[in-house]
């Protein structure tokens, strides 16, 4: 998700939180504050889902599905 879902979640997260997005479904603009990011160590981490290799995506989703089950 991008647009005010990310930014809504970025606000609320946690101390040191990872946030990991992939994707523009809810718009291709972030408005939000550097607060997260410097008050409570938020690190936004973007996926790559276009140019990543296909053997890489298939062993990033084998992966999640070993965890996940």
């Amino acid at each position: 998700m991008g647009g005010q879902t990310l930014a809504s979640l970025l606000s609320g997260m946690a101390y040191g939180t990872p946030v990991a997005a992939c994707g523009l479904v809810g718009d291709s603009h972030l408005k939000t504050t550097v607060f997260a990011f410097i008050v409570r160590g938020v690190r936004l981490i973007g996926i790559d889902c276009v140019i990543c290799l296909m053997g890489k995506r298939l062993a990033a989703w084998q992966r999640l599905a070993h965890q996940l089950s």
